[in-house]
């Protein structure tokens, strides 16, 4: 499985709030099942949007995979509130918060994550809802 890491407040917007896209300066030909980390770092512009929905940014988890989802497609012209103009927009599909999130070193890539981490994930998925 791949691992995305993404600052808050944009992660749990991801899995909690409808966030449809990752805007990436980059693209990928990966598709497919990725795990949503949550970074240490909270982005800056987050905290003013944070803030005008009513987020409490320290109470969001972070350093830790929060979820997982699908990796559906990356175009430039994606139709969403959440696509910013010029940015690679990761179209993101079937997100599941895990029950018990899991502590992880975040990277800037999309990556691969060692198969007993994907092991939690999956039996973590695998738990009633």
């Amino acid at each position: 499985m791949k691992v995305l890491s993404v600052r808050q407040p944009w992660a749990h917007a991801l899995l909690h709030l409808g966030k449809d896209v990752e805007n990436r300066s980059w693209s990928t030909a990966y598709r497919g099942p990725v795990a949503l980390h949550a970074s240490r770092r909270v982005d800056p512009a987050g905290v003013r949007w944070a803030h005008q929905v009513g987020l409490d940014l320290r109470a969001l988890p972070r350093g830790v995979i929060l979820g997982a989802m699908t990796l559906h497609e990356v175009t430039r012209e994606y139709v969403s509130p959440w696509a910013q103009p010029g940015a690679w927009h990761w179209v993101m599909r079937d997100r599941v918060p895990l029950l018990n999130p899991i502590p992880w070193s975040g990277v800037l890539k999309l990556v691969d994550i060692p198969p007993e981490v994907t092991a939690l994930i999956l039996a973590d998925l695998a738990r009633p809802r």
